[in-house]
């Protein structure tokens, strides 16, 4: 039997793969320009680099595209409460309810969990 559940935060708990996409694309739209495809399925699964790889294929424009796109990730931080799976709370409820411990893994500093 087991006493603690580990989560991974982003893509588990939160739905932050559709996030990612659809703030590059603002991004884009943002500059008006068009990134080499605006299809999900192009970037589902692939590493940052991989994705900006496909997004712009100019290795010199991606190189200047993705320090411009720092700033506009930090003025557009991903919303927690809003990404968050909608089953996320009541599976968290019932494993605590259950007495488990529960370990979450973030790479952002926001808490969610506190009110859990």
């Amino acid at each position: 039997m087991y006493n603690s559940v580990i989560f991974d935060m982003d893509g588990v708990l939160i739905d932050s793969e559709r996030f990612y996409f659809d703030r590059r694309m603002k991004y884009f739209d943002s500059i008006q320009m068009e990134p080499a495809s605006r299809d999900i399925k192009d970037y589902v699964g692939s590493t940052e680099e991989d994705t900006w790889q496909k997004l712009v294929q100019d290795e010199q424009l991606r190189k200047e595209l993705r320090r411009e796109y720092v700033l506009f990730r930090q003025e557009n931080p991903i919303d927690l409460q809003q990404t968050l799976r909608t089953e996320a709370p009541r599976v968290i409820q019932e494993l605590k309810k259950g007495g488990k411990r529960l370990l979450l893994l973030l790479l952002q500093k926001e808490k969610i969990l506190s009110k859990w």
